[in-house]
């Protein structure tokens, strides 16, 4: 029996937010300092609600989204702020800025 070398991408190989407009998570700069430029809130199907932020790091600007209910719930608490600088954090089982 011969078998295949077959290559499965991953999910995230494959699906990097695009219907969103994203450039990818939000999560994935966890511990990096950002500033927040702007955020758009909506619902995206079964998979709930949805952030899409507009984050400025390292000289890049991208659009990035959450899915986290408290993340999203903080953004919502300072989004007549913004821009404001942050840095988000894990605490055990959520993310969270600081």
């Amino acid at each position: 029996m011969s078998k295949k070398t077959e290559k499965i991408k991953s999910f995230s190989e494959v699906y990097k937010g695009a219907s969103l407009n994203s450039a990818g998570q939000l999560i994935e700069l966890v511990g990096k300092e950002i500033i927040l430029r702007d955020v758009e809130f909506s619902e995206l199907g079964s998979y709930g609600e949805v952030a899409v932020v507009t984050v400025e790091y390292d000289g890049n600007v991208e659009r990035r989204h959450t899915f986290s209910s408290v993340l999203i719930k903080q953004l919502k608490a300072i989004q007549s702020e913004l821009p404001v600088k942050t840095v988000i954090k894990k605490r055990k089982r959520y993310y969270t800025f600081t």
